[in-house]
């Protein structure tokens, strides 16, 4: 018998590893599909019929030049100093117990540097500019059920340099 909750994801994907922390963490069974992106299933299009494609921030750093980069290296400190800012004197966003807040935030972040790291060949989160995130993202980095949900870097980094050259063909 298959569970009643049907998990659609993709292994690289922040939205559905964070849904599927969750569900692990509130002890919901559920059954994982694995789709392909590319090639969507019936099923999934008709759960998800609206797929946006939406270009980040991080996405534009990564091809932007002189006064565009600069514009978004600012913005992308801003965003960060927000989390910072919310985290200080936090354990997590809620206080002291992890929430769906601190799952959502996490998949970002972790996400985020893993892009800027593979593929920009810097740092933004240091513990130097952001003590407080940086130390959260730690934290959460130790809890068991978070890191069995992370894709693994290496593929990961894989994975995101294949898009983003995908992105920057013109015959895309």
């Amino acid at each position: 018998m298959s569970a009643a909750v049907k998990l659609f994801g993709t292994w690289s994907s922040r939205f559905s590893r964070r849904v599927e922390i969750a569900l692990k963490l509130k002890g919901i069974e559920y059954e994982y599909i694995e789709e392909d992106l590319s090639n969507k299933s019936d099923l999934l299009l008709k759960y998800n019929p609206v797929h946006k494609k939406i270009m980040h921030t991080a996405y534009k750093a990564g091809i932007a030049k002189g006064e565009e980069l600069e514009k978004l290296h600012q913005e992308i400190y801003q965003n960060l100093s927000l989390l910072e800012n919310e985290l200080k004197g936090k354990e997590f966003f809620g206080g002291e117990k992890i929430g769906y807040l601190d799952i959502a935030a996490f998949m970002i972040t972790y996400w985020f540097q893993v892009y800027c790291q593979g593929l920009l060949q810097t740092e933004f989160i240091t513990e130097q500019k952001f003590p407080a995130l940086h130390k959260w993202i730690a934290k959460l980095s130790e809890i068991e059920v978070v890191r069995e949900c992370l894709p693994p870097k290496d593929k990961h980094v894989s994975y995101l340099k294949a898009r983003f050259e995908a992105r920057k063909s013109p015959s895309k």
